[in-house]
């Protein structure tokens, strides 16, 4: 059975000619539509040992009513106009405890009743036989068991994540030698999982429960954020081996995300991250970049998904933080064109003159706030405000700048502290202004003229 199972695995090489970079950008095109349309889909975890069969023992043993299984419901906020005749009924629709959130509740025990009396009357039809019991296992080491089995190789590929996510669950199977399961079991034992990184696998599996007809919002930056600790042998499969499943929840309305393999990594990279520029707004998107590129080629201001990325400070608490963030008129989106075949990053912005940052404070590996004024920054240096309580920090060099990094800035240095506090506000829901203003009554010169900043 391993042998006819192992064969799964090799799939991809026996279908697509890997030395084909169009073939290859063809078939990646096609990955959601194969798995949202497949009858049953078998995702095969590896080679049985004596602990994953007590586990899946155990996990098969567990009555259905007592599964967590991520459920949200379908009904989601109504975003209308502030002048629309239904701005109001929208209001008492989106309100806690109302209407919409009374519909999800029925709607999740609904779905929750359904799938017990699913499971349990298939369970008549069944040929009857001998089942062992289920072992008991103390919860220490159910634990260790759970954290073995998730520490395997599979669970931590990138491409992995279309097989158990896209998929209806009752068509999905998860295998791990001569053991099964189904996929509702398989999603019981990552609510199970405490480690780092764990919750990826639930998050993308929530934010396709949530998928709705609505707006051109592209959630593929919220979904590359929660898949960084995943691994892939190709840089560029850190965003290929996910589009399959931005394409479905996005309802193919982004058309121009596309896998690309005749492009190299630092291209795929950087036209990725013009997008989210474009899309989400600069000051959004570079406040996610915690370190700077690696990869060759790479221009400063595109995020190098091969390098420690992103700073999760700037989203952190906000569930889904980027389909919440639109380019709008206080950060208005960049453009980026090409100057002797480099990308360059063009951004309307004024320098700021006077007031305090910080260079660490709102990172999420630092452990101290060391606060400076930005009389301090060398000749070669330039502060711009992104937009109220968010600047960027440039290097001149020559015709261009570099970006270097994102820092709160204030005109007092209990503002910086403020920022820092409220940081993922201050970036997804640009709540900075009061904060960055605060304590300092003469405010309108401390930002010189609108420029362009050309940074490369």
């Amino acid at each position: 059975m391993d042998d006819l199972l192992g064969s799964f695995r090799r799939y991809d090489t026996l279908c697509i000619n890997q030395d084909s970079d169009t073939e290859r950008s063809y078939q990646v095109a096609l990955m959601s539509d194969i798995y949202t349309n497949a009858r049953q889909v078998i995702a095969y975890t590896g080679e049985g040992t004596e602990h994953t069969d007590i586990l899946y023992d155990w996990l098969n043993g567990i009555d259905v009513a007592d599964l967590n299984i991520p459920s949200l419901g379908m009904f989601k906020d109504v975003d209308v106009a502030e002048d629309s005749i239904l701005y109001r009924p929208a209001q008492v629709w989106n309100g806690p405890g109302a209407a919409k959130d009374l519909a999800n509740g029925i709607a999740v025990r609904f779905e929750r009743h359904w799938r017990i009396c699913r499971e349990r009357s298939s369970t008549i039809f069944k040929q009857q036989k001998i089942v062992p019991e289920p072992p008991v296992i103390p919860e220490a080491e159910l634990s260790q068991l759970v954290s073995e089995y998730f520490s395997r190789r599979w669970f931590k590929r990138v491409w992995v994540l279309q097989e158990v996510s896209l998929p209806d669950l009752n068509k999905t199977r998860v295998i791990c030698g001569s053991k099964i399961t189904t996929a509702e079991r398989a999603m019981h034992l990552v609510s199970l999982l405490k480690t780092q990184g764990s919750g990826s696998t639930t998050q993308v599996f929530m934010l396709l429960r949530q998928r709705i007809s609505g707006p051109r919002i592209s959630h593929l930056l919220d979904i590359l954020i929660e898949t960084r600790h995943r691994e892939c042998g190709d840089p560029r499969d850190k965003i290929f081996g996910v589009l399959s499943i931005a394409r479905w929840v996005d309802e193919q309305k982004f058309p121009q995300l596309k896998a690309n393999y005749e492009d190299l990594a630092h291209t795929v990279y950087w036209k990725f991250s013009a997008f989210f520029i474009k899309h989400h707004g600069p000051g959004f998107f570079l406040s996610l970049i915690k370190s700077p590129p690696r990869l060759e080629g790479l221009p400063s201001w595109a995020a190098d998904w091969t390098a420690p990325w992103p700073n999760y400070n700037a989203v952190r608490g906000i569930e889904f933080a980027c389909r919440l963030r639109m380019a709008n008129y206080q950060d208005s989106a960049g453009d980026v064109n090409l100057k002797n075949g480099v990308p360059i990053l063009n951004l309307f912005r004024q320098r700021i003159l006077r007031g305090y940052i910080t260079k660490d404070g709102h990172l999420d590996d630092s452990e101290a706030i060391h606060i400076e004024s930005i009389q301090v920054l060398k000749e070669n240096k330039f502060l711009i405000e992104m937009y109220p309580g968010l600047a960027a920090l440039l290097k001149k060099d020559g015709d261009y700048y570099v970006f270097i990094q994102v820092c709160p800035h204030a005109l007092s240095e209990t503002g910086v502290q403020k920022l820092v506090q409220n940081w993922s506000r201050v970036v997804v829901y640009m709540e900075g202004s009061e904060i960055a203003r605060s304590q300092d009554a003469d405010v309108q010169d401390y930002l010189g003229p609108w420029q362009m900043f050309d940074i490369r």
